[in-house]
């Protein structure tokens, strides 16, 4: 059953991800807040130990968010379907195996998406001394000289606080986990 448990947050999460958006009219009230944590479900899936321990974790986490986006994609796209049988004036089934391979390509986004995340999130953490200039694009632009970015010439003080905030740590998705996810 604990293995079940990814898969059935994917089909949560592209369920909770259908709820923003209406079938016909007007979205109805209250359903709009779904959409600020409707990947956390997902996210959980992804980012969990289980899933760090698994034989194969970045396929595993492809995998659950490519079903995440095949759902998605099939529900919030319905209209494909109804479309090609109205217009395309084409048999009963072609409309349906349309929306199906319409869906299985751009559920592709999640499974990147899920892929990206996951990998992102455990990146191996290297001694301080040589990771930071590789950690964020920000490390790497304060290394540059100043005449060589588009802000040349601006006051010293604006000067300043990009390269502050060019120099500050940006840690990233690696941890998202403990924002979303209970440790276990």
């Amino acid at each position: 059953m604990k293995a079940c448990i990814p898969w059935l947050a994917a089909v949560l999460c592209a369920g909770l991800l259908e709820l923003p958006f209406p079938i016909a009219g007007p979205l109805p009230f209250g359903r709009a807040v779904f959409a600020w944590f409707g990947l956390v479900p997902l996210l959980c899936a992804i980012l969990s130990k289980d899933a760090i321990r698994h034989r194969h974790p970045l396929r595993h986490a492809f995998l659950i968010s490519y079903l995440c986006g095949f759902l998605w994609y099939t529900g919030n796209c319905y209209w494909v379907r109804d479309t090609m049988a109205k217009y395309g004036d084409l048999p009963a089934v072609v409309p349906v195996l349309l929306l199906i391979g319409f869906s299985l390509v751009l559920g592709l986004y999640f499974g990147f998406f899920g892929l990206a995340w996951h990998w992102c999130a455990n990146i191996p953490e290297a001694p301080a001394s040589r990771w930071p200039p590789h950690r964020s694009f920000g490390s790497r632009l304060s290394l540059l000289p100043h005449a060589s970015l588009p802000f040349h010439g601006t006051s010293s003080a604006i000067r300043k606080s990009i390269t502050r905030w060019s120099t500050s740590s940006l840690r990233g998705p690696a941890s998202m986990e403990s924002v979303f996810c209970s440790s276990q």
